[in-house]
């Protein structure tokens, strides 16, 4: 862990995050900017909602800080209980 002059924040190793609103995501690194309050990760990420039985995962992926969106890049997968689905870029609100 690293925090900057700026009070950004920088994380590596299997890190996990919980939002307020029942999502989870996993990133082995996450990079908080505090001026924007996003949290941001480019080295693949997966989130994940149990109350919804959705999973996804990406290559980026960028929220703020109560997760009250998922923003991803890269390789997107969407699993759900009935459905599975392939994208480049896609957003959970």
């Amino acid at each position: 862990m690293f925090i900057d002059s700026l009070k950004n924040l920088i994380l590596n190793g299997n890190i996990e995050g919980v939002s307020v609103n029942g999502w989870k995501f996993n990133a082995e690194n996450a990079n908080y900017d505090s001026d924007l309050a996003i949290i941001s990760s480019e080295t693949g990420v997966t989130a994940s909602n149990d109350e919804k039985n959705i999973k996804v995962s990406g290559r980026k992926f960028e929220t703020d800080i109560k997760m009250s969106y998922v923003n991803l890049d890269g390789d997107i997968l969407m699993e759900s209980e009935k459905n599975k689905s392939k994208c480049r870029q896609g957003e959970i609100q």
